[in-house]
């Protein structure tokens, strides 16, 4: 019960910004895309800029609010943690009856979907940029096309699924990097976010290491594991299945790991400011 509405208290809290610049994003692609589709109807005047001057403006300030949007979301998120557990607000938060895995989790849940949705608002922008330009005659041919392209792909909802699950769990999963990151630069005296910099990027380079390591361990006569489903009777289409479901279960492996280092660092070395 609590942890719904520490949750809930989340969703809010990271959210709150959010709700004119989203509306903001949408509303600029549509101008965007309808000043530049009214653009070639007009005659050139012969000068350059004044004949693109409308389009120009409208599009700067739709760039200048999409990076906004994508800056605005990775700083909620870090401030969201660092300010919660690691400052002063820290000593309220942990007051909570509530456990540190369930608070760790409500902040790491919070910002998956404060990511996700910027990620869905940031495409529904190029799509709405994209159609008064292309037409609705344009965009009924790219559906059918992409309807029969789907058609020829066997499996392709579960593919979807596979995709849209690895995506949300890789999403996470960078998202707690940050956090533990973030939480071993916390045990440092001084300069705590140098340290969590010099943290996200040894632990960066640790996992960069150990799939190198993989990599090399594969080309190992007997232990080449591509090779061997390659040579029994395992098809392309079943391949690629357990391939997606590797990747899931590899960055499951990374978010549980992450999510182990914030919760014994918080919870037997928290350090707050």
């Amino acid at each position: 019960m609590m942890f719904s509405k520490l949750f809930k208290h989340e969703i809010k809290a990271t959210s709150r910004i959010f709700l004119i610049a989203w509306p903001a994003l949408l509303i600029l692609a549509l101008l965007n895309g309808f000043t530049a589709s009214r653009n070639k109807m007009y005659v050139p005047s012969g000068n350059v800029f004044a004949d693109n001057f409308p389009e120009m403006i409208v599009m700067l300030t739709f760039i200048m609010v999409f990076v906004a949007v994508i800056v605005m979301t990775f700083v909620v998120v870090i401030m969201r943690f660092y300010k919660g557990l690691l400052k002063e607000e820290g000593y309220l938060t942990f007051t909570l009856p509530v456990t540190t895995r369930q608070i760790i989790t409500a902040k790491g849940l919070s910002a998956t979907v404060l990511v996700l949705a910027s990620g869905l608002v940031g495409a529904l922008a190029l799509m709405f940029w994209i159609l008064p330009m292309c037409g609705l005659a344009d965009l009924g041919a790219g559906i059918r096309e992409l309807t029969r392209m789907l058609y020829y792909v066997d499996d392709w909802p579960i593919y979807a699924i596979e995709f849209f699950v690895l995506s949300i769990i890789s999403v996470m999963a960078s998202i707690y990097q940050i956090y533990a990151a973030m939480s071993l630069g916390q045990l440092a005296q001084k300069h705590k976010i140098a340290f969590s910099f010099v943290a996200y990027v040894g632990i960066s380079i640790a996992l960069a290491a150990i799939a190198g390591i993989l990599g090399m361990m594969a080309t190992v006569p007997g232990m080449d594991m591509l090779a061997l489903i390659s040579s029994s009777n395992i098809n392309n289409q079943a391949m690629t299945h357990m391939t997606l479901l590797a990747y899931i279960v590899l960055e499951a492996l990374k978010l549980v790991a992450f999510h182990v280092i914030c919760e014994y660092t918080l919870d037997r070395k928290l350090n707050l400011e």
